[in-house]
């Protein structure tokens, strides 16, 4: 290799490792939101209550208790929590397996390494349109659980936003979308300035 080579390949490198440390810090890091009750939040005269996407806890005098989410309507009960946290969670899950198969895809770019019909050229597509799609899901997510819960009569009357849902949002913007324009800097073959 010539000189020039070298760096353009160091320049690239980088790109994708920085892609991949991202990629996986939003794995991890969306995988709390997925799994803590702190979408949304109720308190009133010492009892308070934390709605997750699956399930939900009440406390009240010092007794706790949690259970899934349901449909049903009725007094104190909210099916939009049920509705929007089943579907923010399926697409959650979704972007997660494009995040595995992102980090194949750039760890198969890093070391330059092509396995059966996957070259060089389609690891470069299969990472960005999987760091793409991560960025589109968490971005569809977010603004759905928005439309299907926060929009709810049930909601606006009693509830806020809680930590969850902050923490899906700041990954979106310091994570999934950078990774994207990593990923799409390697696939036109421009470096990191």
């Amino acid at each position: 290799r010539v000189h020039g080579d070298v760096t353009d390949f160091s320049m690239r490198l980088l790109n994708i490792v920085v892609a991949n440390l991202l990629i996986f810090t939003w794995i991890i890091g969306i995988i709390v939101p997925m799994s803590t009750y702190g979408w949304a939040t109720f308190s009133i005269s010492g009892a308070t209550a934390e709605i997750g996407l699956l399930r939900g806890c009440v406390s009240a005098a010092g007794a706790s208790t949690c259970d899934e989410l349901s449909s049903a309507s009725g007094t104190g009960r909210c099916p939009n929590f049920y509705h929007g946290g089943r579907f923010v969670f399926s697409l959650l899950l979704i972007s997660v397996f494009l995040g595995i198969v992102g980090i194949l895809a750039n760890a198969l770019l890093a070391f330059e390494i092509e396995v059966g019909p996957v070259n060089t050229a389609m690891s470069k597509v299969i990472a960005l349109s999987s760091s793409a799609g991560i960025a589109l899901l968490l971005g569809l997510s977010w603004v759905f659980y928005c439309i299907i819960v926060y929009s709810a009569g049930c909601y606006k009357r009693n509830y806020k936003a809680g930590y969850s849902f902050a923490l899906c949002f700041v990954g979106w913007l310091l994570f999934s979308i950078p990774a994207a324009v990593l990923n799409t800097m390697d696939q036109i073959e421009m470096a990191v300035p």
